[in-house]
């Protein structure tokens, strides 16, 4: 019986040292359980602050494409008044340009004209010194008629080149204001 409970002591001591190391080995296993409960926990909160601040950098770059998205709507409107002005701008100067270029033909008419009356005149005068005193008297009489003529045609040239002459300043004028509207973003005509 002593064999007996000796084998049965020596089991039980067996057991309680199988155990033993069971416990020690259920202990080491908690501990690094508890370990990499503590390290996963550690890299969940830092993955949470990087989902923050991944969010908020979200966010700040959808404000600034709503901001960008916003310029370039107002910067488009710009430009389309800017081509409505500068259609308008267009349109005026082709018909300075115009009304300048009827000027210059009427100037070019009333010099056709001038030298029209200066060999008329001059013919007259061939005429007169072949003819005799009451001849010439009748072409003196003539002539005068004439350079009256030729005043007045000399006054209406004189008056069409001061026209021609405002209008060029206008066209200048314009020009001026065009480049400078082309020149400078955003302005307007009404604002020159």
């Amino acid at each position: 019986m002593i064999f007996y409970i000796n084998r049965v002591s020596w089991r039980s001591l067996a057991l309680l040292d199988s155990a033993e190391r069971g416990k020690k080995q259920a202990e080491l296993e908690l501990h690094d359980a508890r370990v990499s409960v503590n390290d996963l926990t550690t890299v969940n909160g830092r993955l949470d602050i990087d989902k923050r601040q991944l969010e908020s950098a979200v966010h700040t770059i959808h404000a600034e494409i709503d901001s960008l998205l916003q310029s370039a709507k107002n910067s488009e409107e710009k430009a389309k008044k800017a081509m409505v002005d500068a259609s308008r701008l267009a349109d005026e100067l082709r018909a300075e340009q115009d009304h300048c270029a009827n000027q210059q033909k009427t100037k070019r008419a009333l010099d056709a004209q001038v030298k029209e009356l200066e060999i008329r005149l001059a013919d007259v005068v061939e005429t007169a010194t072949k003819g005799g005193k009451n001849a010439i008297a009748k072409l003196e009489g003539r002539v005068k008629d004439l350079e009256l003529e030729l005043g007045n045609c000399q006054m209406r040239t004189a008056e069409t080149q001061k026209a021609y002459q405002k209008s060029e300043s206008k066209i200048k004028e314009l020009q001026f204001q065009t480049n400078l509207v082309a020149s400078v973003p955003g302005l307007r005509q009404g604002q020159v």
